[in-house]
């Protein structure tokens, strides 16, 4: 322990460095048993106030009150904190009244340094702060006791007044209360860090139960994890937090942008996808990392983390979940697939049989007109019953593709000659994008035109009122991709489920058969392609079709497969 004798500033008194506290306090303990009651009060109300209060600064102002009280003095200062980290706990008489400031006084630790260096020696001093030193920043009569914790100094004790210069058992008491306020404060420290780390661990396990409840979104989940923030950190009341994940944010209903926040980036997978933010609402003492502890940087990169994993579970279960319902919807057209093949081959020969008579008996030239009007008639519809077949027969893959070399933008071109006329009278304003040197590949040319003629049509029916329609083929990583965009009504997801299935329209009865996607969808899976559908009610819809490039088939140009 190290403590010293009061001096006088203006006067120059000698000051005394005596570490022989034990035969002080026999002295004190002989010859004034009130400066011991006054001792033992002091250690009962110190050790008191570290366990009564939460805050380290609200212990602070209440032991700073205690010393005051007892003392009389006009100032009393514990300085706190290691290295520029330190912290003036400040609590001066201004006209009666008792004001306290917490914050670091650079001037002040440095003219506290000071005179503890002084201190340590024998000799006369005369006024050891500089001009640098607020002028009231010391009072003329002051003790200076270095605070302890075994060998590691952990802060300084300042008592100072401008009235009288200290007595020799209020020296003593005050070297002997620093071991006490000592003691206290490291046990305030460690019951502080006890209980920083409950809230921690607190914190973690109710983001837990969060995550693992499958009634809620991703959304919902970083909205109940932002607002676990404030009580896990050090100052509850002035703390505000906000998350940000791709385009959303979610805050806390405090928070304000304010200097020096604590961050920590959420990143999926090895891609960063948002981050997460604490503050501060007001300023406070500067710890391990801004106003923040070493361990609240822990807890926030270890709650960004554990975002990261929820995230990446939850995508990845939607992943899984999309993927079975495309695999059940795949099974579904397959199943459908092989009916529509087993009705088209037993439609096919009957509907053949009807057109053939009925093509042989319009050559009878003893038929009256009547006879020959419906004989016309049976034969347009058995043509219609054929191409009914023959688009079945092509969403079944039971048609093989007459494949050859051939150029997809001249088939885009040559399918919306067929249509252009209708896209104009609709009011629909066409915006082609077509790809620069895309590679030749082998497909089946009439084919690709159904497809495009089939996608432009559906469009411009959801288009009424007109609207844009985009068309545009790049190459892809050796991939044909065709994308067809409307602006039209779009489509809810139920639907968008259902649009290649066999004879399944939203249209009005008469306009259309259900086939046109259907047929879409098979004459892509021919190619072994894929074709994919984004829409959104009142937002459009986009068809993207990929089939991979072949530029060297292993056989002729205009064969089959």
């Amino acid at each position: 322990m190290i403590f010293v004798l009061p001096f006088l500033f203006d006067t120059g008194v000698s000051c005394i460095y005596n570490p022989a506290m034990d035969e002080r306090f026999a002295e004190l303990l002989e010859h004034n048993s009130a400066a011991v009651k006054r001792l033992f009060n002091l250690n009962q109300q110190i050790l008191s106030e570290a366990v009564k209060q939460t805050v380290f600064s609200e212990f602070m102002e209440g032991t700073l009150s205690i010393l005051q009280k007892m003392f009389k003095n006009d100032e009393v200062i514990i300085v706190t904190g290691p290295g520029d980290k330190r912290t003036c706990y400040r609590l001066y008489m201004d006209n009666g009244r008792a004001e306290f400031s917490s914050l670091y006084n650079a001037p002040l630790v440095e003219s506290i340094d000071d005179g503890e260096a002084l201190f340590r020696k024998p000799r006369h001093i005369y006024n050891p702060f500089p001009q640098k030193a607020n002028p009231d920043s010391i009072r003329h009569y002051s003790h200076f006791i270095s605070l302890r914790s075994g060998s590691e100094k952990i802060g300084s004790l300042v008592m100072a007044t401008s009235s009288s210069p200290f007595s020799n058992d209020d020296c003593t008491l005050i070297d002997m209360i620093a071991d006490t306020l000592s003691l206290a404060m490291a046990s305030f420290e460690h019951k502080s860090a006890m209980t920083e780390r409950v809230k921690e661990l607190t914190c973690l396990y109710r983001i837990a139960q969060l995550s693992a409840d499958p009634n809620l979104s991703i959304s919902e989940v970083l909205q109940g994890v932002v607002l676990l923030f404030p009580p896990a950190w050090q100052y509850p009341d002035v703390t505000a937090g906000k998350i940000v994940f791709d385009s959303s944010t979610f805050v806390t209903e405090s928070y304000v942008s304010r200097p020096l926040p604590l961050l920590s980036d959420i990143v999926v997978n090895g891609r960063k996808r948002g981050w997460i933010e604490v503050v501060y609402l007001q300023n406070m003492p500067i710890m391990d990392e801004g106003p923040f502890l070493k361990e609240e940087r822990n807890l926030i990169n270890t709650i960004a983390h554990q975002l990261a994993v929820v995230i990446e579970h939850r995508e990845l279960e939607a992943e899984q979940e999309q993927l079975h319902r495309q695999l059940l919807h795949a099974d579904r057209l397959a199943t459908i697939g092989k009916l529509a093949a087993g009705v088209a081959h037993e439609l096919n020969e009957p509907l053949g049989n009807v057109l053939g008579f009925a093509q042989l008996l319009s050559k009878d030239g003893t038929l009256p007109e009547t006879a020959r009007n419906d004989i016309t008639k049976i034969e347009s519809a058995a043509l219609h019953g054929r191409e009914i077949v023959r688009k079945l027969m092509l969403f079944a893959r039971q048609t093989q593709p007459k494949k050859a070399t051939a150029k997809i933008n001249q088939v885009v071109q040559q399918a919306l000659s067929l249509v252009e006329s209708r896209l104009s009278s609709g009011g629909v304003l066409l915006d082609l994008k077509l790809g620069d040197n895309i590679p030749e590949t082998v497909l089946d040319s009439s084919q690709f035109v159904q497809i495009v003629i089939n996608l432009v049509v559906n469009a411009a029916q959801a288009m009424p009122e007109g609207g844009k329609l985009t068309i545009q083929t790049l190459c892809e990583d050796n991939t044909l991709v065709l994308t067809v965009k409307d602006s039209g009504t779009g489509m809810t997801e139920t639907i968008r489920q259902q649009i290649f299935l066999p004879f399944f329209t939203t249209k009005d009865v008469n306009q259309g058969t259900g086939l046109g996607l259907s047929v879409v969808h098979g004459i892509v899976l021919a190619h072994n392609g894929t074709i994919d559908v984004q829409s959104e009610p009142d937002s459009g819809t986009t068809f993207t079709i990929r089939v991979p490039i072949i530029r060297k088939p292993d056989y002729g140009e205009g064969t089959n497969e």
